[in-house]
């Protein structure tokens, strides 16, 4: 049974219900919205790794009679921002990892056409 199958079931077993076709938006420029802004939140996430890995590690101190001061970082600041970032690779290994898994074990129990 397919999910449309159990939605028209459902529809059959309770009248005087209304039950919405899809529960979510289908409107298109709910759709563009979305899309803007995980394309801002991926180019920021790019931005934001390239910001952090540039100055790696980051001049945590300033000599004080430096006659040229230099920018430098608060060291806690920048290992949460380092920390941070290096979760979210974690997560977006361990998430494709999966999906591979996932997508080979799912290969071998799928039957092939000339096994139906």
């Amino acid at each position: 049974m397919v999910w449309e199958d159990l939605c028209d079931e459902a529809e059959l077993t309770t009248p005087g219900v209304y039950h919405p076709p899809h529960l979510s938006y289908t409107n298109r420029p709910s759709k563009i919205a979305e899309l803007i802004v995980w394309l801002i939140l991926l180019v920021w996430f790019i931005i934001g790794n390239n910001w952090v890995f540039s100055v790696f590690p980051p001049p945590a101190r300033q000599h004080e009679r430096s006659p040229n001061p230099t920018f430098w970082c608060n060291a806690q600041l920048y290992n949460f921002a380092l920390l941070q970032i290096c979760i979210t690779h974690a997560i977006l290994l361990t998430l494709i990892i999966a999906v591979i898994v996932l997508a080979c074990i799912s290969c071998r129990f799928v039957p092939t056409e000339s096994e139906r």
